[in-house]
């Protein structure tokens, strides 16, 4: 068997190695084990298929059309800029809660309504392109 894609086949690897990872955790540390078990199952299945993607040159193929992909690039940038947004008010939130200062209040509300401005802004361009066209 060839290997047409080294990344995919050490991210499944990884994948894999989680799932037994989490398999023993759980067969040996935790009470409630059935869910747990069957979700390191899953894991699991997920991390021996992306190593079995790799042997295959169409599936490869597209794997790595998928990784280079610009709008993929673009959508992971974006995600990681709003789940950014949200820790950041949800810590000054927990920080507020523990404290009681009001400047983490101020700094949450601040940021709050960046988070809802900047969702406004995306609906009412997205509204006007889409009338637009």
């Amino acid at each position: 068997m060839k290997l047409y894609y080294r990344k995919g086949l050490i991210r499944g690897l990884g994948i894999t190695l989680l799932g037994v990872a989490f398999l023993l955790g759980d067969i040996f540390c935790f009470e409630e084990i059935e869910v747990n078990i069957i979700w390191s199952i899953i894991i699991i299945v997920g991390g021996i298929y992306d190593c079995l993607r790799c042997f295959s040159k169409k599936k490869a193929e597209e794997d790595i059309i998928a990784d280079e992909d610009e709008r993929n690039k673009f959508v992971k940038l974006v995600s990681k800029a709003r789940s950014l947004d949200i820790v950041i008010t949800v810590l000054f939130a927990i920080a507020f809660k523990s404290t009681g200062e009001m400047v983490f209040s101020g700094v949450i509300l601040t940021s709050g309504f960046g988070i809802i401005l900047i969702m406004l802004v995306k609906a009412i361009t997205r509204l006007y392109y889409d009338k637009k066209e």
